[in-house]
């Protein structure tokens, strides 16, 4: 994944956080983006929260008005929009 830092106040392989607004992470059974593996679906009306494996990492999502639930235990991938991401520089 590539981003560019806001003002280049981060040079390449600084450590960085990654913030990410829920509309901008997406799942998917295609072929596109991190493979994981779902670990937790809580269906909580209009959204489902997810936490999602991906490289050994849990990842907490929320997806809003969903067009398909994942059970635990779903193989899928996580897409990220890049337009919507914004990196801090790690403290």
């Amino acid at each position: 994944l590539s981003i560019q830092p806001p003002n280049e106040v981060l040079r390449v392989g600084e450590c960085a956080t990654l913030l990410a607004r829920p509309e901008a992470v997406r799942l998917d059974v295609g072929d596109e983006g991190y493979p994981g593996q779902v670990s937790r679906a809580a269906y909580l009306g209009p959204t489902v929260e997810y936490e999602v494996e991906v490289a050994g990492e849990v990842l907490v999502l929320t997806q809003y008005d969903p067009d398909e639930v994942y059970p635990v235990g779903a193989e899928v991938h996580v897409q990220l929009v890049k337009e919507a991401l914004h990196l801090l520089p790690k403290e």
